[in-house]
């Protein structure tokens, strides 16, 4: 501890008064600075949490609108970061024009739904109209098949007057068939009919032999056509040729389809009815004075009926051409399938007949038919031999032939078929009609 000396205390206790004042001071000036200092701490405390608080504020108040602006303007929001205010402003005037693009897709897009609705609503009023008019042109094609061919009246010469005193004119006539020799066993796919029912009425049919690759026996076809065609004449519902092959033909509802040509003597009158490449003749004094035509679609493509339910294409009856004569007492008329007339010259058919002793009776007609298909399938295994068919299909360019080199033809030109014929003889003799049969 330090002394003081009793004269120094003394004689400065005027100092030592004033050193005390000067103290007391000093503390006061220490504390107040301590105050403030205090106090300044709670000022910087009180700032700081006055500014989180506000920052807080700020934070709340801003969140949803950056959150907005992120969903709706996310562009926007995406131009903060570029660096430069041009390149801000440049930014966005893409960003416009790819908006502005967009938009267009959109409006384009929706006008082509719109037009594609429109073309759709005409498209759907034109297929109606375009099947309405279809349906109209087809109920009239339907309509004008279903109206058969006028009647072709064929003039033979001098035609006689019938004899209303007495004499009756009649078909009396007889058939024979010979089938392919590899059809035998199945009886072959033609067929015919022969009635005395009346002045009489004959009938052949040719089955389409294709049919064979599908199992289907047209053979059977042709059969049930003929038989149907000779029930329709005997049972009185009809006597024309024509509508005897239409009423057989609906009722034919089988699988299969063939040639016909159906002839009947009505009133003095001969009618004929033919689809297909079956035919006729009508020989007189030795000579043939008719040669009906063959109905066909192309060479060795003929016309054929067929149940419509089967075959939904098949040729109408209304194609049959049709045929009118009015014959003479001893007309012979030999109708035939393709087998016999593909095979046999008219030339050859008159030595035939004129070569048989032919009488008014039916038996007789029937031993001439059979010797006519015998000839007829005999000629179309012949090598060498130079057919009708042959020659038809020269012409038609499917068989080169030239007949002054006759080595160049092929081994056989005959056609070999299942071959069918009646021959059938008018006559004015009374009391001798024909035996009436369907094979």
């Amino acid at each position: 501890m330090r002394r003081t000396c009793p004269s120094t205390c003394t004689l400065g206790k005027g100092r030592s008064k004033r050193f005390e004042n000067v103290g007391i001071r000093r503390r006061a000036v220490e504390g107040n600075q301590d105050a403030w200092k205090e106090d300044e701490r709670l000022w910087r405390r009180r700032d700081v949490v006055g500014g989180a608080a506000a920052l807080g504020v700020a934070a709340a108040w801003l969140t949803p609108q950056v959150r907005h602006a992120e969903e709706t303007e996310r562009w926007f929001v995406e131009a903060t970061d570029v660096a430069s205010e041009e390149e801000r402003r440049a930014w966005m005037r893409t960003k416009q024009k790819e908006i502005l693009l967009e938009e267009r897709r959109v409006e384009q897009a929706i006008q082509e739904q719109q037009r594609k609705k429109e073309w759709m609503e005409k498209d759907k009023d034109f297929a109606t109209t375009g099947i309405g008019a279809l349906g109209a042109f087809l109920l009239v094609k339907e309509w004008t098949e279903s109206l058969p061919k006028s009647v072709q009246i064929i003039p033979l010469g001098q035609e006689e007057e019938r004899d209303n005193a007495g004499q009756r004119m009649q078909m009396v006539a007889g058939g024979a068939t010979l089938s392919h020799p590899d059809k035998r066993n199945r009886g072959g796919e033609d067929a015919f009919f022969v009635s005395a029912t009346r002045q009489g009425a004959v009938g052949v049919a040719d089955g389409v032999g294709g049919w064979a690759n599908n199992g289907v026996d047209a053979g059977e076809y042709a059969r049930t056509l003929m038989q149907l065609c000779k029930q329709g004449f005997e049972q009185g519902e009809m006597e024309d040729p024509y509508q005897i092959l239409r009423m057989a033909h609906g009722k034919t509802d089988l699988p299969g389809s063939s040639t016909a040509c159906v002839l009947s003597l009505i009133d003095g009158e001969v009618r004929a009815a033919n689809v297909g490449d079956s035919s006729f003749r009508v020989l007189r004094d030795g000579e043939v004075v008719y040669s009906s035509p063959l109905l066909l679609h192309a060479f060795n493509c003929p016309y054929q009926l067929a149940s419509r339910k089967h075959v939904p294409f098949a040729d109408p009856v209304s194609k049959a051409d049709r045929f009118s004569f009015r014959p003479q007492d001893q007309d012979i008329i030999v109708l035939a399938t393709d087998g016999v007339f593909d095979n046999l010259f008219d030339e050859q058919l008159v030595d035939m007949v004129d070569g048989f002793e032919l009488d008014d009776s039916a038996s007789s007609a029937s031993a001439c038919a059979s010797r006519i298909v015998e000839q007829a399938q005999e000629l179309s295994m012949r090598p060498g031999y130079v057919s009708p068919f042959a020659v038809q299909a020269r012409e038609a360019g499917v068989l080169p032939y030239d007949p002054a080199r006759p080595s160049d033809a092929p081994p056989s030109t005959g056609k070999l078929d299942d071959a069918t014929c009646v021959v059938a003889v008018v006559t004015t003799s009374p009391g001798r009609f024909g035996i009436g049969s369907v094979i």
